[in-house]
Formats: C-alpha cells, structure tokens, sequence
C-alpha cells in the first residue's frame, strides 16, 4: 500500500463509486465484497449541478442541473454485456464507499503483517 497521507485515517478521504468492481469482487470473494457493500451505500443516482455563469432569477434554486441519470435504469437499459456485468443475483453492483472505510476494510482482510509493508508519506511523480 502506498498512499501520500501521512498516516491511515479511516475518517478521512474522498468518497469512491465502485461497480464494476463490485462484480468482480463478489466473483473473487463474496464474504469480502458484502461486506463491502455492507459499508457503503446503493449508488442509484448522479446528479451534476453548477453555479449558472449569469444571472439566475430563480433565488429558490441558485443551481442549474447539468445532468441526472438514474444508475440502475441506465445499468437495466444497457445491452446484455452490461446488465450481465453489472446485476449479479438481482443486485445492481453500484456502490458509493469513502475511501478510508474502503482501505479499513481490505486491510482487515489482509495477514497481519500486510499493514507493516504500508508505506506513508508516497507521491507519484514522472
């Protein structure tokens, strides 16, 4: 594990969309992935706002809706490919997780002495 974080912090991060993952996780190991998706929450909707650049008469709502699009409508209104990879046992594989609840949960799943190999303090740079 390399990360730039000084240190783990399970209550900080940034949140993560996973699905595609998801599938293949419940292929490799279920018990890992429920309980992954135990942690996070249904992902069945995105929803992309901004600020409008000029005047907006309406106070009420001060933001413009760039798109919405429902997930597991999209996912259901795929082609086959799609809908066999993502919908695996009648769920829809779409997940939202914070990044440290993510980690939190891999590591726990690692031998101990995986946590020892972490190395803190990484940048990528090249």
């Amino acid at each position: 594990l390399f990360d730039s974080r000084k240190s783990l912090d399970y209550k900080s991060g940034s949140g993560i969309q996973l699905n595609g993952g998801m599938a293949i996780l419940q292929k490799i190991n279920p018990a890992l992935q429920r309980k992954v998706a135990n942690a996070a929450l249904p992902l069945k909707a995105v929803r992309s706002r901004t600020k409008p650049w000029f005047n907006n008469d309406d106070s009420n709502n001060p933001f413009q809706t760039l798109l919405e699009l429902n997930i597991e409508e999209a996912i259901k209104n795929a082609d086959d490919d799609v809908k066999n990879g993502l919908i695996v046992n009648g769920e829809t594989m779409a997940y939202a997780i914070m990044r440290g609840a993510l980690q939190e949960i891999l590591l726990d799943e690692l031998p101990s002495n995986a946590c020892d190999r972490a190395q803190f303090g990484k940048t990528l740079t090249g």
